[in-house]
């Protein structure tokens, strides 16, 4: 298993993800097993590899079961009130249920609509792995706006690419550590 592709960082803002540098989060819910998942892991995973059109794109996939299962991911569920697979959600905001034929220009959709608006939170964030195999780090964050009772965090997700470990099935970014 390849360490972890990167660290992620959330901004819950009513459950939406809005910054200055607008990053646009592409979770998908997925199982093992699923049939139409897989397309829509590789829908997520041809934008994810397609930088010039989706740089500020940040994919999640929430695996619900087996060795590599994604802690939280019962909450999510939850959270987004979805009981089947595969199920989208795109900057906390608009989802996409299923894998029809679409799901690529469905995912794209999403994308430009959540990556057109502006940003409520100015952040700073750097990450260092310690030589101990530890990871620090770091954020500051101001706001634009008074942000006063409403419920706001900060949560960082560290993913991991599993495809050394279940090859062809598109888990590029699985949520590990949560």
């Amino acid at each position: 298993m390849r360490y972890y592709l990167s660290v992620f960082w959330l901004i819950i803002l009513s459950s939406s993800l809005l910054a200055t540098q607008l990053q646009v989060v592409g979770e998908i819910l997925t199982t093992p097993g699923c049939g139409p998942c897989l397309p829509a892991r590789s829908a997520l995973h041809r934008m994810y590899e397609d930088k010039e059109n989706f740089g500020d794109l940040i994919p999640l996939i929430w695996l619900g079961a087996g060795r590599f299962a994604s802690p939280g991911y019962m909450e999510r569920s939850i959270l987004y009130q979805r009981r089947f697979v595969p199920y989208a959600r795109w900057g906390g905001l608009l989802d996409y249920s299923g894998a029809r034929g679409d799901v690529f220009d469905q995912y794209v959709l999403r994308y430009r609509q959540i990556s057109e608006k502006a940003g409520r939170l100015v952040l700073d964030l750097d990450y260092e792995l310690l030589p101990d195999n530890r990871l620090e780090i770091k954020a500051g964050a101001e706001t634009l706006e008074n942000l006063e009772g409403r419920d706001e965090r900060i949560i960082y997700i560290i993913t991991y690419d599993l495809e050394d470990e279940m090859p062809g099935e598109m888990y590029f970014a699985n949520v590990m550590r949560y």
